[in-house]
């Protein structure tokens, strides 16, 4: 993270045409990949801003990639800080339900492969932890989806991602979708950790079956038919889950 200052140096004191092309496409690839890590620490809730401050933002990579923080040890030995480097790259690919060879694109090419994260539709789906003595933690597994299943809710619009990496979690993703209030109690036994349904045709009639889902970390309801009250009760109903609406 620290080649912006190293091209813009180069930038300025570069003498000649072709020295000067060089340093501003260096200087380019750096700001894209910058403006994809921003992106990217965004979707995983991190501030934007860190991604610009050395150090910094090795800490809040490690964090995206859920490593722990004595990692950024590793880093100031050479040689181990590449395949340290490239582990924490797949690391934050798998976290976003990308693979191995995207990890590895983020690692090497960041500057096409951060944007595409950060920028594109890919959603953070960070470890589910289990914690025996809260009964609303979610459990160590989860229900799994049928291709059955997968293909009712497909036609109506609704991705749902079971599992991703086998990282223990299970997303709905419903935005804009065609699934009403008659749908969604078919939801409640899939166990979902997050559930997406901003600009759908869910109303009150819906709560109920919302209220059954106690292991939702997640919940967008934003420009719904739910009401401040329906939003309330749900906020009242669910306290582990963060309710957008």
């Amino acid at each position: 993270m620290n080649e912006f200052h190293n091209a813009l140096a180069f930038a300025q004191a570069g003498h000649g045409t072709a020295n000067s092309d060089v340093a501003l496409l260096y200087l380019l690839a750096i700001l894209l990949s910058l403006a994809g890590v921003a992106q990217t620490f965004a979707k995983a809730g991190m501030p934007r801003w860190g991604a610009f401050v050395p150090v910094y933002n090795l800490v809040l990579m490690l964090q995206v990639a859920q490593r722990p923080a004595w990692w950024l040890i590793l880093f100031l030995i050479p040689g181990v800080n590449v395949i340290a480097a490239i582990v924490v790259s797949v690391d934050i690919a798998k976290v976003f339900g990308k693979g191995t060879g995207f990890g590895c694109g983020l690692a090497f090419i960041g500057f096409v492969f951060y944007p595409i994260l950060g920028f594109g539709d890919a959603v953070y789906l960070p470890t589910a932890i289990h914690d025996p003595s809260d009964p609303s933690s979610p459990p160590p597994f989860f229900p799994k989806i049928s291709a059955a299943t997968k293909q009712r809710f497909k036609e109506l619009g609704v991705a749902l991602v079971n599992n991703s990496q086998g990282r223990g979690i299970t997303v709905g993703i419903g935005r804009g979708s065609a699934i009403s209030g008659d749908q969604l109690p078919e939801l409640v036994p899939l166990g979902l950790n997050e559930l997406y349904l901003s600009r759908t045709r869910i109303g009150d009639e819906s709560i109920a079956s919302l209220e059954s889902m106690s292991q939702l970390r997640v919940l967008d309801l934003s420009n719904t038919k739910i009401s401040r009250d329906g939003i309330k009760r749900l906020k009242e109903s669910l306290p582990h889950a963060e309710i957008i609406g």
